[in-house]
């Protein structure tokens, strides 16, 4: 279970893999079902993580306006901080999103599509393909020499993510193979091997054995706990060059 692109837990988030890799795992559930978002190079790493064989292949485009060149992206072998990354060479994963997956998580899954199955189980993701970059008070908009008596910034939209066989603009958000809402009157406890999505995705891993089925729900979201905080549904690049 994955809730944030954060590039403060990349070596965490390596560390993980390289367990997996040890232990030679042939399936992969990936939960972002909350996952709102974050940072878009987290997001390019998180993928050559899963994968591995398609690295200098391209993982997405940035496409920015006319005043900026659009930036390439590509599967790569090196997180943030330098070390090597720890890549599983999977040919198919497995993906549970819900209405709150956004932005950074969508890319992973939109980016990974070209190249490998991804089998998305639960109900169709927000649909924020567009990214940003914080812009502060300072002479080159970089935290650097910030003005200390301001303590806003800006977070524009400057740009759109699109995949390598040209997809974006998905805006209605990326619907799921298997159909899996959460039940509300009986969550289950995440982890557990019984709770709606995830046994649905160990049912598929298994032979595809039918689903649990949901009851029928009438929720309308007034909102969730993550709205408050600064990364929500945010897909962003922590400068521009």
């Amino acid at each position: 279970m994955y809730n944030g692109f954060t590039s403060t837990f990349d070596d965490e988030l390596n560390a993980a893999f390289a367990d997996f890799k040890s232990s030679g795992i042939t399936d992969l559930v990936v939960d972002l079902r909350y996952n709102s978002g974050g940072n878009i190079e987290t997001s390019n790493d998180l993928a050559s993580m899963i994968t591995g064989q398609f690295q200098g292949e391209l993982f997405s485009t940035q496409v920015y306006n006319e005043n900026f060149d659009d930036v390439e992206r590509f599967f790569n072998n090196k997180i943030s901080s330098g070390a090597t990354i720890n890549s599983l060479n999977l040919n198919r994963v497995y993906v549970l999103t819900t209405g709150s997956t956004a932005s950074a998580s969508e890319l992973l899954i939109s980016s990974l599509m070209p190249y490998i199955e991804v089998i998305q189980i639960g109900t169709s993701t927000t649909g924020k393909f567009q990214g940003s970059t914080t812009l502060y008070d300072s002479p080159d908009f970089s935290r650097n020499n910030v003005n200390i008596g301001h303590r806003y910034a800006l977070q524009p939209l400057i740009l759109k993510s699109v995949n390598a066989n040209g997809f974006t603009d998905y805006i209605d958000g990326l619907s799921p193979d298997v159909e899996q809402q959460e039940d509300y009157f009986n969550l289950g406890t995440l982890g557990d091997p019984e709770e709606p999505l995830l046994q649905t995705a160990i049912n598929q891993i298994n032979g595809g054995r039918p689903f649990i089925p949901s009851p029928e729900q009438d929720f309308i979201s007034i909102g969730e706990s993550k709205m408050n905080n600064l990364n929500y549904q945010r897909m962003y690049v922590e400068e521009i060059k």
